[in-house]
C-alpha cells in the first residue's frame, strides 16, 4: 500500500471519526438516553482502530504505550463484536457518563464519556485510549495527520444544564460525574460524590440536533 493511499484510509477510518466523535462527546444535548449515540461512535471507532494494522498490513511492535492502548482496544472491540469472551479476563464493559465542571458554586457541561472496564486493563477512558492510539498509531506508521480537536466552549452557570432534543430522553437516570480544576496539580480533578443538593436542570429544544463536520 503506497504512502499517500495509507495516509487517506488513516484519515477516512480513524482521523475523521475521532475528530467526530470527540466533538460530538463535547456538544451537549441528549439525544436518546437509552441509546447513547457517542457510545455508538465511540464503540465503532474501537472496532476500525484495533484492526487498522491488520487490514493495512503494518504490525505492531510487541512492546511500548502503544502496544498496550492496542491491549485495550482489542478486548473492547472482541467484547462488541462477539459479546461474551472466553476470556473473561479481557470481557470489557461500557458505561455512558455525562461530566461538568465545578467553580465554586457554579457548572459547566464538559462532555459526554464513554468509561470502559475490563479485567486485565482495569477502568480507562474510551474516547482518550481512541486518541491517543490513534496519535501514536499515526506516527509509528509515518503519517502526517493533521489532528485539530476544537472543542465547543460551553460557560459556567449557577445550574448544571443538560440540552435535550425531542426523543423524550431522562437525563436524570444518566450517570454524573463532577471535576474541578486543581491548580497546583494543574489538572481537572474528579470530586468523590456529588455535591449536597446537586440536580440537573433540562432544557428542551424542539428538534435539537448535533451537526457533524461537514
Amino acid at each position: 500500500m503506497s504512502d499517500v493511499l495509507l495516509a487517506a484510509k488513516f484519515k477516512h477510518q480513524l482521523g475523521d471519526p475521532l475528530v467526530d466523535l470527540i466533538r460530538r462527546a463535547a456538544a451537549n444535548i441528549i439525544i436518546e438516553s437509552g441509546a447513547s449515540d457517542v457510545l455508538t461512535m465511540a464503540t465503532n471507532l474501537t472496532v476500525q482502530a484495533a484492526h487498522f494494522h491488520e487490514a493495512t498490513g503494518h504490525p505492531l511492535p510487541t512492546t511500548g504505550q502503544l502496544t498496550a492502548l492496542h491491549t485495550r482496544m482489542k478486548d473492547a472491540a472482541d467484547t462488541i463484536k462477539h459479546g461474551t469472551l472466553r476470556d473473561r479476563s479481557r470481557q470489557t464493559s461500557f458505561q455512558t457518563a455525562i461530566e461538568f465542571d465545578v467553580k465554586g458554586t457554579q457548572y459547566r457541561f464538559f462532555r459526554t464519556a464513554i468509561w470502559a472496564t475490563s479485567g486485565r486493563s482495569g477502568e480507562f477512558d474510551l474516547v482518550e485510549t481512541l486518541k491517543d492510539y490513534c496519535l501514536l498509531l499515526a506516527k509509528e506508521m509515518n503519517i502526517v495527520w493533521e489532528s485539530t480537536f476544537v472543542l465547543q466552549d460551553h460557560q459556567f452557570a449557577d445550574a448544571a444544564t443538560i440540552v435535550v432534543g425531542d426523543k423524550n430522553p431522562n437525563p436524570q437516570s444518566c450517570q454524573y460525574y463532577l471535576y474541578e480544576f486543581d491548580e497546583a496539580a494543574r489538572e481537572r480533578r474528579q470530586l468523590g460524590q456529588l455535591p449536597v443538593g446537586f440536580s440537573i436542570q433540562i432544557e428542551n429544544r424542539s428538534q435539537a440536533e448535533w451537526v457533524p463536520r461537514p
